[in-house]
């Protein structure tokens, strides 16, 4: 992380926010911290995180179901994609069972492994509507803003 902070040394501090949440596995969970410790206040960090975090969605579910379509077709992406169908297969249930609540809630809890792009793929995958599945993703992202930033603003303060 710290080396990703330095080849983004020189831009403001809300854009290096913004552009560490666009990253898939850090996304807002690793761009609040960084906002903190790059002086933001809790609420810039949160909100540049979050904007971070929703940025790459709009393309990352519009492009989804067409790059599923063409990586069948390859010999060595077809199986990965479908170890990929396969799990997340998995979340069916939760998404069917609480419908585009189901999909925020996965998106929010900030675990490894959940987030905007894993939701988005999901949403993608189970072939969800793209206005639903967008707003559901918008929902969980605000909510995973508003845990990670108070646990890390409480975190922030703690170590001061």
């Amino acid at each position: 992380m710290t080396s990703l902070i330095a080849a983004l040394a020189g831009l403001p501090a809300e854009l290096r926010t913004f552009l560490v949440a666009t990253l898939p596995i850090i996304e807002l969970r690793g761009a609040i911290p960084v906002g903190l410790y790059l002086g933001l206040s809790p609420w810039e960090a949160i909100f540049w995180s979050t904007l971070g975090n929703l940025a790459p969605i709009p393309l990352l579910l519009a492009g989804l179901l067409a790059a599923r379509r063409w990586a069948r077709h390859w010999p060595l992406v077809g199986p990965i994609l479908a170890w990929i169908e396969r799990r997340v297969e998995r979340h069916r249930g939760q998404v069917d069972r609480y419908g585009p609540w189901g999909l925020a809630l996965f998106v929010g809890v900030p675990l490894p492994g959940s987030g905007a792009w894993t939701g988005a793929a999901i949403a993608a995958l189970l072939d969800l509507p793209l206005g639903r599945a967008t707003l559901a993703i918008i929902a969980g992202v605000i909510i995973a803003g508003a845990l990670v930033g108070l646990l890390s603003t409480l975190g922030w303060l703690a170590l001061r």
